[in-house]
């Protein structure tokens, strides 16, 4: 057998593939889009949450060496 013109993909099948590939990268691009987001969301929550943390410290030392009222005894 000899490769003729109908072991070739036909333009329609060419096309198909290359808006199958198109989507396929599309679908990642949105993929990788939402995970850069995602990053960059738990970038902030993680410095809102130390940034929180340690206010809490200082206003728990701070009570601690200054109390607003005198120690009872």
């Amino acid at each position: 057998m000899s490769m003729g013109r109908k072991d070739q993909p036909k333009c329609s099948d060419r096309r198909l593939l290359y808006v199958d590939e198109i989507a396929h990268i599309s679908h990642l691009t949105d993929y990788i889009t939402i995970q850069t987001q995602l990053f960059s969301a738990s970038g902030l929550l993680r410095s809102a949450c130390q940034r929180l943390l340690a206010r809490s410290v200082f206003e728990v030392g701070k009570r601690h060496r200054y109390p607003s009222s005198p120690p009872q005894q």
